[in-house]
């Protein structure tokens, strides 16, 4: 937040605190010492960041930090859980003894934090999820069941959706919600705009556990899993010919990954994720979400370096390995990652690399960095 990591931590006092960082070992200090916070759940709000809070006088609480210690604050005493931002308003989940488990909406101030429907049974609304100003979650009550619901953050607008059989992996790209939710069969691949109408399923898929939905330059990634692939990589744009297999990376059924892609993230327009090609084991991969007119430009550039094979094989396609190995010898070899753009030289065990060898990989693979940096 502004330039500032905001994190809960151990020190040397009992429980967890809230501590910020600039990077350096110097600019990394606990914030406040008497209040204890979560290890999950900050959010950054308006400036501020938000956390479920506790001090052996009030007990559990919404607080709001600016870095200070005076700035960091009660803001009323409600424990919230999954704290989800949605345009001007910070929602969450809270129980309250007189109206029980509600959704809640809060400005930052006492006054303006505020239930917006109550009464909850189990199980209560999970899955908060931010599509532009509109927040989406799932619920379940006695009058139409599971179903998906929406909010803008007033009582009337907090309305429900569709009756949908239990959702999960909610995630948003664009204007649109993607879920997945029970098929006959399977599980299904659904998009909402937050209307009945256009709430509705794309394509049944087959998943063992979650689909992990990440969205990275305008595509929706997941994991799905066939019979003649097994568990790999899988790419939508909201429509069902257009959900499709990104790449059979280990080929065959035996799938890349049955839990792919091992904590995926996005950064810089690539989807990073690990999997396993049956070869070289779990490492961590990238998928560069270009066009194919880019790929194949860097891909000439790539092979005018006169790389070895190993390298300039990464750029066919879509997907590359984001780690790559350039060997040295049979003493050593030179990692480049493609992520952060570093290298590292690395002896095997039990031998030395000679710096010969060192200096002709630095070389060759500082400008391979040159040229992907242009990119």
């Amino acid at each position: 937040m502004g330039g500032t990591l905001f994190f809960s931590a151990y020190d040397d006092t009992p429980g967890t605190k809230l501590w910020k960082s600039d990077g350096t070992e110097a600019g990394t200090a606990r914030v406040r010492g008497d209040v204890y916070t979560s290890s999950l759940g900050l959010i950054a709000f308006g400036g501020k960041v938000y956390f479920l809070g506790y001090d052996t006088v009030a007990g559990y609480g919404l607080w709001k930090s600016d870095g200070t210690e005076e700035g960091t604050i009660r803001v009323k005493g409600v424990a919230p859980t999954n704290l989800t931002a949605a345009g001007g308003t910070l929602f969450f989940m809270a129980y309250d003894a007189m109206t029980g488990h509600g959704l809640w909406k809060s400005d930052g101030t006492e006054d303006g934090t505020q239930l917006l429907k109550g009464g909850w049974s189990y199980p209560y609304p999970y899955a908060l999820t931010a599509v532009g100003g509109t927040l989406f979650f799932v619920a379940y009550d006695a009058v139409t069941g599971y179903g998906l619901w929406r909010s803008d953050g007033t009582e009337d607008g907090t309305v429900h959706v569709k009756d949908v059989p239990p959702a999960i992996d909610l995630a948003a790209m664009g204007g649109t919600l993607f879920f997945t939710a029970p098929g006959t069969t399977n599980r299904e691949l659904w998009k909402s705009d937050g209307t009945e109408d256009g709430t509705i399923p794309i394509k049944e898929i087959v998943i063992h556990g979650l689909a992990h939905l990440i969205p990275v330059g305008g595509t929706m990634f997941f994991t799905n899993s066939e019979e003649a692939t097994g568990a790999e990589p899988w790419k939508s744009d909201g429509t069902e010919a257009g959900t499709v297999l990104v790449k059979d990376i280990w080929p065959g059924p035996s799938g890349s990954s049955e839990g792919f892609p091992y904590a995926p993230r996005a950064a810089r327009g690539r989807l990073f994720f690990g999997a396993d090609d049956g070869v070289h084991g779990n490492e961590l991969w990238v998928l560069a979400v270009t066009g194919d007119a880019q790929v194949e430009q860097l891909l000439e550039r790539v092979r005018g370096l006169e790389l070895p094979p190993p390298f300039t094989k990464l750029f066919e396609g879509h997907l590359q390995r984001a780690l790559v190995r350039l060997g040295a010898g049979n003493n050593g070899l030179a990692i480049l990652n493609l992520a952060a753009f570093t290298l590292e030289v690395r002896a095997l065990r039990g031998r030395k690399i000679s710096e010969a060898d060192a200096d002709v990989l630095i070389a060759a693979a500082e400008d391979a960095i040159a040229e992907i940096r242009k990119e």
